[in-house]
């Protein structure tokens, strides 16, 4: 089901498999895909995740409740801070008016959550 923070629609996955086939599945008309992942590839929830215009404003800041999560923003550039057990990743990253932008935000260190 899509959530919206502010104006910012996306759709998160929760720790099943079947939950993240159907998010997949809904990628069409988002922008932003967000995948988190721990040392071995294996799936992060509970992702601090904040994303932020070049002029420091705030836009979109989740939780997460799974490992994918999609995003619809505006064109445009942008820097993601995504924290998993006080360690951050930072990127920035470009929004075209077409395409999906494909992020995998690794941890080295996390092990919480495998799924």
């Amino acid at each position: 089901m899509a959530r919206r923070y502010d104006d910012v629609w996306y759709l998160a996955s929760g720790t099943d498999k079947e939950d993240q086939a159907a998010l997949v599945g809904a990628a069409r008309g988002y922008c932003l895909c967000l995948a988190y992942l721990n040392r071995s590839g294996a799936g992060l929830a509970g992702v601090d995740t904040r994303i932020y215009r070049p002029n420091g404003r705030l836009v979109f800041y989740v939780v997460s409740d799974g490992p994918l999560q999609l995003v619809r923003l505006q064109p445009g550039r942008y820097r993601i801070v995504a924290s998993s057990d006080g360690d951050a990743v930072v990127m920035p990253f470009t929004v075209r008016s077409r395409g999906l932008v494909a992020m995998k935000l690794r941890w080295l260190g996390a092990a919480r959550l495998r799924v």
